[in-house]
């Protein structure tokens, strides 16, 4: 098992911990580490330990605790691709499972036991801004799979967010962050989440024509325990090809709550293609969220399919349509087919000529 690390030490960092916790499951993510400072030897070594479809375990780190570093995990992942650039490791990871463990003093000697030795990042100097401090990219074996005290899905998610909002990290940013958990249904009613399409190295939800989704926006915002009156605000934006059937606008005025806002792809667009997002909507507070867009695109189901059928059925008609019926004497369908195979090829390449014409002026049957 790969495992990733990440203190939040920088507001970029802690922006990629409330996206882990945010993004739907199979949708992708990426992290960053400088190769030759936070990334353990035998990986620097052999990149190719980094293979498609390792599975990972991704996990914030509290810098801060009086204890000295606290290992907090928050979602199993699978490796999709990595990449170097000069001395950057960049990682694609597709997301899992949210996990949390029921007892984090026993997770926390049974992760030191397993990593410790290879220099997993601790706390250095006493100085907890210390970024000197170890590997935060390492490779172990698989402690979930002989841990079974494990909280996973929604439980897991809630009791990561307790947690890690109150460490310093969170506990003192500005503005105050709200922690959301994005899931696109068919329905309301329906439990199961839509899965997304991972092709190419990223992800995207595949919408039919005037489909009805409806996206659950469930959050968590830690300061209105303390302080009743604050409120933040959230702007949805769904990009040209969808249209929500309610307001645009999530107001998050308590400490918990789940909002669900339906939606409709549009059956007559300009563009089959946008993003899924949340922004700040400063009239009502401003808060700090996850920031990562989720593509999609508008197109029918099957449409592969059907295109294939439509030239097969082009190309027969073209060649029953070049056969001489004067010389079919006496007629029958043997002797039709007998007459039409000649002039087949003939009718493929007109049928592929006329689909590549489509290409050319951007009218793509797929």
């Amino acid at each position: 098992m790969i495992y990733l690390f990440n203190s939040a030490i920088r507001p970029l960092y802690l922006k990629n911990v409330l996206n882990t916790l945010a993004l739907p499951h199979g949708w992708i993510n990426e992290y960053r580490y400088k190769l030759s400072e936070y990334v353990s030897q035998d990986i620097q070594q052999d990149l190719s330990i980094l293979s498609k479809g390792s599975e990972c375990l991704i996990s914030f780190i509290d810098r801060f605790d009086s204890k000295g570093y606290e290992y907090h995990p928050l979602r199993r992942g699978t490796l999709l691709s990595h990449r170097q650039e000069d001395e950057t490791l960049h990682l694609k990871i597709v997301l899992g499972d949210f996990v949390y463990p029921t007892d984090r003093t026993a997770w926390q000697q049974q992760l030191l036991a397993e990593l410790a030795s290879q220099h997993l990042a601790a706390l250095t100097n006493a100085d907890p801004e210390n970024t000197h401090d170890g590997l935060y990219v390492l490779q172990g074996k698989d402690l979930l799979s002989e841990n079974k005290a494990f909280l996973s899905g929604e439980k897991a998610w809630v009791e990561s967010v307790v947690a890690i909002s109150a460490t310093t990290a969170f506990a003192k940013a500005s503005p105050p962050p709200v922690f959301i958990r994005l899931e696109a249904r068919r329905e309301e009613r329906s439990k199961k989440p839509i899965k997304p399409k991972v092709w190419e190295g990223s992800a995207s939800y595949l919408f039919k024509p005037d489909q009805r989704c409806v996206l659950v926006v469930n959050y968590r915002f830690p300061l209105q325990r303390a302080d009743k009156s604050a409120k933040a605000g959230l702007t949805l934006e769904l990009g040209e090809a969808l249209k929500s059937l309610g307001g645009a606008n999530v107001s998050i005025d308590s400490y918990s709550n789940s909002v669900v806002v339906p939606f409709i792809s549009k059956k007559y667009r300009e563009d089959s293609a946008g993003t899924i997002s949340l922004s700040d909507d400063n009239a009502k507070g401003a808060a700090l969220t996850f920031d990562r867009p989720l593509p999609y695109q508008v197109r029918e189901g099957g449409l592969v399919v059907k295109v294939l059928l439509l030239l097969i059925v082009y190309a027969v008609a073209s060649a029953v349509t070049a056969v001489d019926f004067s010389k079919l004497c006496p007629f029958t369908w043997l002797g039709l087919v007998h007459a039409a195979i000649p002039k087949s090829a003939g009718g493929v390449v007109q049928a592929f000529v006329l689909f590549w014409i489509f290409r050319m002026l951007g009218k793509k049957p797929i």
